[in-house]
């Protein structure tokens, strides 16, 4: 019998230890799993919010603005020629500075790219030693496919993540306003 050898206190201190334990080991299953790949968790093409490369500094304001995710990837003509990633905070930052903001171009940062069939361990091990929480997703021909993010794989694979400033929201969502400034499409 369980009071032979616990009391209520030991159960209610050894509950949320036993709830990480289980955590971890989900979170380690669901990764273990060959047959999820990253073009099953990415975010299609068309669902992608990019900014190009030749975007004015107003519009890019607007788009950050009104948008809302962290990070965008920076395309030159096409989404297929990604140059670098630029985030939110960086743009908002230097937005509200009263001197002419730098060219875009010197704000980016590395975008990783992974063929669609990579695993989803490897995918981990990808966000984790490139210190990103974006990967673009190409296809054997370098085209762009999608983009896989860290939460979107995480909430895939184990469930809704919760986070107090967010509102519940489904899995495939519109395609998000893409600011292209010729109008030319991506």
């Amino acid at each position: 019998m369980l009071s032979d050898f616990m009391t209520r206190q030991d159960v209610v201190f050894i509950r949320p230890i036993h709830a990480k334990i289980s955590l971890d080991s989900s979170l380690k299953t669901a990764f273990s799993y060959p047959h999820w790949k990253a073009r099953q968790l990415m975010v299609s093409r068309s669902q992608v919010a990019a900014v190009a490369i030749t975007t004015p500094w107003p519009k890019l304001i607007e788009t950050v603005s009104q948008s809302p995710y962290t990070r965008f990837p920076v395309y030159g003509d096409s989404l297929d020629g990604v140059r670098g990633l630029v985030d939110t905070k960086t743009i908002v930052a230097l937005a509200l500075r009263p001197d002419q903001p730098p060219p875009l171009q010197s704000l980016l940062k590395p975008a990783v790219k992974v063929p669609g069939s990579t695993p989803a361990d490897a995918l981990l091990g990808l966000f984790r030693t490139h210190r990103t929480q974006q990967l673009l997703v190409v296809s054997d021909q370098g085209v762009v496919e999608g983009l896989v993010t860290l939460e979107d794989a995480l909430t895939e694979l184990v469930g809704e993540l919760a986070d107090e400033f967010k509102t519940r929201r489904r899995r495939r969502r519109p395609a998000p306003h893409v600011a292209d400034p010729q109008g030319t499409g991506i």
